[in-house]
């Protein structure tokens, strides 16, 4: 074998192992980006089933959530309901009670101005009811005025003072004549009470929703 050849037969195999070797690095290459993609794509899925998983969590914790909220605002309005139904109820049982200690004071002064009207000095017994009466009215109205309106309390308090004034004028009547002045005194007392009644006749049909 000549020199020439020998080198030929040595290049050869070098070129050959060399192939070998890159064909074998190229096989090593894609195998290895094979299995990284692969353990991308399950790194993926375990991801995207995670976040599925957290998002499905969060859906239930906030659907459970925003059911407790809304059952702790049901109860909130059923207590408030319950509180304002019991003291609309109140309110009205308040001003009904009042409304009749009212006629009450009525009934007592109309008999002392009949009397009055008719120049006749009004009796004791009838001076001492008119005086029960407004003392009832006007100490109900006291320890339960929180129920009703200021423009109410304002007018009932008007009335109360109509209503002492007219006393004091006329308390000594029995031991004296009659004067016009007494007549005038009660006459303005049983307008002011017509006058009460209808306001507070007007807030209870306010309180029903009957029509005026």
């Amino acid at each position: 074998m000549t020199g020439t050849e020998l080198w030929k037969s040595i290049a050869a195999i070098a070129f050959s192992g060399a192939g070998l070797i890159a064909v074998f690095a190229f096989i090593a290459r894609s195998m290895f980006e094979h299995y990284l993609s692969a353990r991308l794509e399950s790194h993926k899925d375990t991801l995207a089933h995670a976040l599925e998983t957290h998002k499905a969590k969060l859906a239930a914790d906030n659907a459970l959530a925003l059911e407790k909220f809304k059952a702790e605002l049901q109860a909130a309005a059923f207590e408030h309901q319950t509180q304002f139904s019991y003291l609309h109820q109140e309110r009205g049982k308040v001003i009904a009670e009042l409304y009749r200690l009212l006629s009450n004071v009525e009934s007592a002064i109309r008999v002392i101005d009949i009397n009055m009207q008719a120049n006749l000095s009004p009796r004791g017994d009838a001076l001492a009811d008119a005086s029960q009466a407004r003392d009832s009215f006007s100490q109900y109205f006291d320890v339960n005025r929180i129920y009703f309106d200021e423009s109410l309390c304002s007018i009932i308090e008007q009335l109360s003072w109509h209503h002492l004034e007219a006393w004091l004028t006329s308390a000594s009547t029995h031991l004296r004549e009659v004067t016009q002045e007494d007549r005038d005194s009660f006459s303005q007392v049983l307008f002011k009470i017509s006058e009460t009644r209808k306001e507070i006749e007007k807030r209870v049909r306010q309180m029903l929703g009957v029509p005026e």
